[in-house]
């Protein structure tokens, strides 16, 4: 959606959806700054992600929470018996 147009563009729409300009701007990052995105992109890069699979990896997403919908089990936390002091 455009506010100066007031008007919807589906593929942007679609773009953020999948994750597409995050991906394009790893790819630009990567070919601008390394350092740089070696250091905001550290975990993609540690998981293999790669601004190539996103549109994969959030299509897969999208599929599993289709087909269980339900949120996962979260953890118990435990309660420290002494708390800090101030």
């Amino acid at each position: 959606y455009s506010r100066e147009g007031k008007k919807f563009n589906p593929d942007v729409h679609r773009q953020h959806i999948f994750g597409l300009h995050v991906a394009n701007y790893m790819t630009t990052l990567k070919e601008e700054n390394s350092d740089l995105y070696a250091k905001q992109f550290s975990r993609f890069v540690k998981a293999g992600i790669e601004s190539s699979s996103f549109e994969a990896l959030y299509k897969a997403a999208h599929a599993a929470i289709r087909a269980d919908p339900s949120p996962s089990p979260k953890k118990e936390k435990k309660a420290n018996a002494a708390k800090p002091k101030r």
